[in-house]
C-alpha cells in the first residue's frame, strides 16, 4: 500500500510563483520515480490549469465541491506519474462550490499516490488556512523581498497555531542583488530551513506561456535543474543543484532586524 505524504504549498502573498512551485515539484516528483498529484484548492483565483494547459476541461474541483460530480472524474493526468486536480475559472462555479468539503476530497485523493500536493490560495483568510489545517506538513514559498518575507513569516506563524508541521521554505525568482535579502538571512528570520531556491528563470514565463510546466518545457533551464534537485532532497536523495553564492553568510542586516522587529510577540 502507498502511503501518502500530504504538503500544502503557501505563501501570504500572491504572486510569489506558488503555482509554479507546486506544478514543477510534482512533475519533479514523477521524473524520479514517484506519483504526484497536485490539487488546486484555490477556488477563487485557480491558475494550475493553466500552467498544464488543462483550461477548458468539463470537469474541475468546482463542480466536486459543489456535489455535481465525483472526485476522481476531476483528475487528469499530464505526464507519467503526475495528474492534476484542476479547479474552475468561473464566478458561477465558484460560488456553487462548498469549501467545506474540500477534507474529504483530500482524503479520496490521496489513494495510490506518494505525494498530494495542494497548491493554497494565498492570504490569511479562511479559505487559505483550510489547506494548511488538512496538510501534514506547509512548504512555505517566498521571494526575496521585505514584503514576501514578512508574510510568508505569517503564513507560518498560522501553521505553527495549528499544529501543522512546515516542512521549510522554498525561495523563488531568486536573483540576489545587493538589495534582495540573503538565502541564509531569509532562513534565520523564517526560523525555518530553506530547502529550494529557485532561480529567477525567463524560461518559467516561456513555459507558462507554451501552457506547459517549465521542466517539460525545457529541462535543462536553470529552474528546471533547481526543481529536480528539490524533488531529490524531497525524496531522501543528496541534492546536485547548489550555488555557493546564493547560500553566501552576511551579517544580520538593518533588513533582518526590521523584519523581526514587526514579527515580534507582544
Amino acid at each position: 500500500m502507498v502511503v501518502s505524504k500530504v504538503i500544502a504549498v503557501a505563501s501570504g502573498k500572491g504572486g510569489v510563483g506558488k503555482t509554479t512551485i507546486a506544478v514543477n515539484l510534482g512533475v519533479a516528483l514523477a521524473l524520479h520515480g514517484k506519483k504526484a498529484r497536485v490539487l488546486d484548492a484555490d477556488i477563487a483565483m485557480a491558475n494550475v490549469s493553466l500552467h498544464v494547459g488543462l483550461d477548458d476541461v468539463p470537469v474541475t474541483l468546482h463542480e466536486v465541491l459543489a456535489g455535481d460530480a465525483d472526485v476522481g472524474d476531476a483528475i487528469y493526468r499530464v505526464v507519467r506519474n503526475f495528474e492534476v486536480v484542476p479547479c474552475g475559472v468561473t464566478l458561477s462555479g465558484f460560488q456553487k462550490a462548498t469549501p467545506d468539503r474540500l477534507r474529504d476530497v483530500v482524503i479520496d485523493l490521496i489513494e495510490g499516490v506518494d505525494y498530494l500536493i495542494i497548491d493554497s490560495p494565498p492570504g490569511l483568510n479562511r479559505d487559505s488556512i483550510l489547506p494548511i489545517a488538512i496538510a501534514e506538513e506547509v512548504l512555505l514559498v517566498a521571494n526575496p523581498d521585505i514584503a514576501s518575507i514578512i508574510d510568508t513569516a505569517k503564513t507560518k506563524a498560522i501553521a505553527d497555531l495549528i499544529g501543522t508541521s512546515v516542512y521549510g521554505a522554498v525561495i523563488n525568482k531568486a536573483t540576489f542583488s545587493e538589495k534582495s535579502v540573503a538565502v541564509t538571512e531569509i532562513g534565520k528570520t523564517l526560523e525555518t530551513e530553506i530547502v529550494a531556491v529557485i532561480p529567477e528563470d525567463p524560461e518559467v514565463r516561456r513555459a507558462l506561456m507554451a501552457r506547459r510546466p517549465v521542466l517539460l518545457y525545457n529541462r535543462k533551464a536553470p529552474a528546471s535543474r533547481a526543481f529536480m534537485s528539490f524533488a531529490k532532497r524531497m525524496i531522501g536523495e543528496t541534492p546536485t543543484y547548489y550555488d555557493e553564492d546564493l547560500f553566501r553568510e552576511k551579517e544580520e542586516s538593518i533588513l533582518s532586524r526590521f523584519i523581526k522587529a514587526i514579527l515580534r510577540k507582544k
